[in-house]
Order: structure tokens, then C-alpha cells, then sequence
């Protein structure tokens, strides 16, 4: 996130004059830094570790919990690579006790309004429980989500 007239944002766009079209983290990461925030540190506010790119898959997708997830302003999820599941959507996340399933809980479930897919017409709906990766799915025979809503 940048001004839009900040001194660092033309500097990075010349970076890609040297584009590599089959190596991104060599023109996402490395050479920017090499070029621009080697030389001129004071042109950005730079937060080490919090943006996520290093390899933390055994973080998301292992077995321990991992809150230290709630202060990165990123993270690069690595779904691609091992230890990740193959299958990631938002059925499979509900019941998937793994760092990654409570960012995705969390992201799915827990904002205003709740999640309705409208195949299924399923609720899903984030528990305020002492568990917080836990999530209820609510059918809608019977009671319209705004009723729901409105009683909880």
C-alpha cells in the first residue's frame, strides 16, 4: 500500500524492465529489494516477518495451533505445496482443524453478513464458543436467515 504519489512506487515499476516471465519471487521480492530497499531504506515502512512470504506451511497447515496468524498484515498460504490439502474450498475449511482452517473460518464466517450458499441454501454461521474454529451450518427450513439473524 502506497501514496499514489510516493517516491518508491516508479522506482518499483522500473524494476520490471528487468522482468524474469518464469521466476515471481525474483520480481516480487528480490529484486525490489536489492534495488530499491538495500539502497534507500527510508522510502518505506518496512515490517519484517509480518507479510508472510517466508515458508510458514508447516504453520498453516499442521496440526498445532498457531495464533500469531491475527498480526500478520499477510500471509502467502503455499496451497500449492505440501503439507497443504488438495481440496480447499468452503465445505472442506468447516471441519478442517489446522491453522489455515481458522484463518479461512474466520474469514468466511465470522464478518457480517454470514456466508448463504445458494446451492445448498445452507447458513454457515461462527460460533462465539470458547473454540473459536468452531462453525455451525444452519438449514433454512423454518426460519428465514434475517430471523435467525435477528434472534442471535
Amino acid at each position: 500500500m502506497a501514496h499514489k504519489d510516493a517516491r518508491f512506487l516508479p522506482l518499483w515499476l522500473d524494476t520490471y524492465r528487468r522482468y524474469r516471465p518464469r521466476d515471481w519471487y525474483y520480481n516480487a521480492g528480490q529484486l525490489p529489494t536489492q534495488q530499491i530497499l538495500d539502497k534507500k531504506p527510508y522510502l518505506v515502512h518496512r515490517v519484517p516477518g509480518l507479510f508472510g512470504v517466508q515458508n510458514l506451511a508447516a504453520h498453516l497447515y499442521g496440526k498445532n495451533p498457531w495464533p500469531k496468524w491475527h498480526i500478520m498484515f499477510t500471509i502467502h498460504l503455499l496451497s500449492r505445496h505440501p503439507p497443504a490439502p488438495r481440496t480447499l474450498d468452503e465445505k472442506f475449511v468447516v471441519h478442517y482443524r489446522a491453522p489455515f482452517g481458522d484463518i479461512a473460518r474466520w474469514l468466511l464466517y465470522k464478518g457480517e453478513p454470514k456466508i448463504k450458499f445458494p446451492e445448498t441454501g445452507d447458513h454457515y454461521i461462527y460460533s462465539k464458543s470458547i473454540n473459536n474454529s468452531m462453525c455451525s451450518v444452519e438449514g433454512t427450513s423454518g426460519t428465514s436467515h434475517e430471523e435467525w439473524l435477528k434472534g442471535h
